[in-house]
Order: C-alpha cells, then sequence, then structure tokens
C-alpha cells in the first residue's frame, strides 16, 4: 500500500516574500480553488488507484465526500504509464466560494510529485500529461516571465467558473522550483479582500500601564486573525475529513470544542506568525474567539 503524502504548506504572501519572484523569472499565475486538497496515484502493488485527502488515505468508508468513488470510476491507463507521479489536486465542493452547481465536485490538478526523484514537476509537463489522460487541470491565467507585482495584482479575484469573484491565485516560481538553496517559498497564495482571513481594521494601540485596554487590545488582535472566514472554512474541512457531521448541530459542540481551536491556533501560527507573537496568551484568547464564532454560524444555520 502506498504512503500518504501531504500537499506542501502554502504560505500566504507576505512582502518579505516579495524578492521571491525577480524581473525574468518564469511564473505561473493559476486560480485559487475553495474545495479539499486531494491526490491520486496508481498502486502497481494491488493493480488499482489509490486517493488521498490532505490527512487520510480515503476509502468506502472515507471518501471525502465522493472523491473516493470519483476516483474508482477513472481510467487507469494514464495512471499507470505514470506511476511513479502522484497527482495533487482540488476537489471542487462548495465552501466559502459558492461555485455553480455544475462545477461541484470535479477534480482539477494542480500539481504532480516525482515520487522516486522527490521533486515537483514544471507546469508545462504537469499540463502536457493532464491533457494527455484527459485530466482537467485548475484555470492557469498566466503563463511566463515575471513583470511585476502590479501586473500579478490584475488577477487577483478572476474566475473561470462564472462567478462574480475567485478566491484568490495562486503564484508559483518555476524558476525557483525545487531549489534546494532557495530558502524562501517558490510558491505563494494572494485572495481576495472579501475572503482574506486577516481583518484588515485598524487595531487600536493599548493604553500603557491600563490593564482592562490591555486586555481589549489583545482580544482585538487575536480577533482580526482568528476570523469568521478562518473558523468557517476549517468547520468544511472537519465535515470533508469526517471528523465532524455535515448536519453538525449543538450536540456536536464538545466535539468542536476538543478539535477546532487546536486546528485554528495551529493554522494562524503557520499564517499569522508575526501577530500571534505580539499576543500573549494566544492560546486561550484563539479558544475564546473560536467558539464565539462557530456559535454565531450555529446561531444562523
Amino acid at each position: 500500500m502506498l504512503n500518504h503524502k501531504k500537499f506542501i504548506d502554502i504560505q500566504r504572501f507576505q512582502t518579505k516574500y516579495a524578492d521571491c519572484f525577480e524581473k525574468g523569472d518564469i511564473i505561473s499565475v493559476q486560480e485559487k480553488l475553495d474545495g479539499s486538497c486531494s491526490s491520486i496515484e496508481y498502486d502497481s502493488e494491488d493493480n488499482k488507484l489509490m486517493c488521498f485527502s490532505r490527512r487520510k488515505i480515503l476509502s468506502p468508508t472515507e471518501t471525502l465526500m465522493g472523491f473516493y468513488e470519483y476516483v474508482q470510476k477513472l481510467d487507469m491507463e494514464i495512471f499507470k504509464k505514470y506511476s511513479t507521479y502522484r497527482l495533487f489536486g482540488e476537489w471542487n465542493l462548495s465552501h466559502l466560494v459558492k461555485y455553480a452547481q455544475e462545477e461541484i465536485k470535479k477534480f482539477h490538478c494542480f500539481d504532480i510529485y516525482d515520487t522516486v526523484n522527490k521533486v515537483w514537476l514544471p507546469q508545462d509537463i504537469v499540463k502536457a500529461i493532464c491533457k494527455e489522460g484527459n485530466i482537467q487541470m485548475v484555470p492557469v491565467f498566466y503563463e511566463g516571465e515575471f513583470i511585476s507585482w502590479d501586473h500579478i495584482q490584475e488577477f487577483i479575484g478572476k474566475t473561470q467558473f462564472g462567478l462574480n469573484n475567485g478566491e484568490g491565485i495562486i503564484l508559483k516560481n518555476q524558476t525557483k522550483l525545487n531549489n534546494p538553496n532557495e530558502r524562501m517559498p517558490f510558491v505563494v497564495k494572494l485572495v481576495a479582500t472579501e475572503f482574506q482571513e486577516v481583518m484588515k481594521s485598524k487595531v487600536r494601540e493599548p493604553l500603557s500601564a491600563d490593564e482592562i485596554a490591555r486586555r481589549e487590545y489583545l482580544s482585538d488582535l487575536t480577533a482580526s486573525i482568528v476570523t469568521e472566514n478562518r473558523v468557517e472554512k476549517n468547520l468544511y474541512k472537519m465535515i470533508a475529513e469526517n471528523v465532524l457531521p455535515e448536519d453538525w448541530d449543538e450536540t456536536s459542540m464538545s466535539l468542536i470544542a476538543k478539535e477546532l481551536p487546536r486546528i485554528i491556533y495551529h493554522d494562524c501560527v503557520k499564517e499569522e506568525n508575526e501577530i500571534v507573537e505580539k499576543i500573549e496568551g494566544f492560546g486561550k484568547l484563539c479558544a475564546s474567539h473560536t467558539m464565539q464564532i462557530v456559535r454565531k454560524i450555529l446561531q444562523n444555520r
């Protein structure tokens, strides 16, 4: 049986990553889909297609909301031909972004990993394999030389799925792909304003020597990153991973309280570490804000 492999953690763009993309670098700009990260690989030992969610090996009882059944109906020939490759993509579900019904439960490949050489394949090869196997790729808005950040900004919010606005883009530096000497990420995500998980409202500065103001400041700072978008997105992930039932209600709150604050905490540490480091006692504040938002979501269901 094949081992599970998680997809890379894609960093949210920060100013310090700007130097990762230089004029002349070959880049690709893809639409960021709001579904569930998933992957497919041919298992030569058992002559079958195996599929995976971000965290689990899928099975008839762990299906990622139908992805397992979808994979079992695929033609294995292209996967046999490239049996040492794992195809990573998005299993399109309706999360924060509401896609047209005909776009739900479709797989879109965005990367292929060479499990023997331990490298990610260049996008032109990914595109060729997908075309050969009649596998749909995520929409690609631009391929070519990096021009400027103003140029990149033009693609944020675009979509090829007939919606008013897309969630954002994934920017990949093909020139620096798999470079072992490169310390900065070769791929980053840029999210449209309406889908950002960091609240952009100004957080007031604390009053010196005033503990009440200090607590309010820390609470406001926590709320700027523990947002409803972030909490709701991770609730959807818990549902997709069969950790939480799709029809969750008040009886599910103890399970949510046990799992979700920890997930949100680690997500914030990964994505917003500079802000987290400013918040004394962030763990407790994160848990409190998370559950307040969950209760609000439950009231509006």
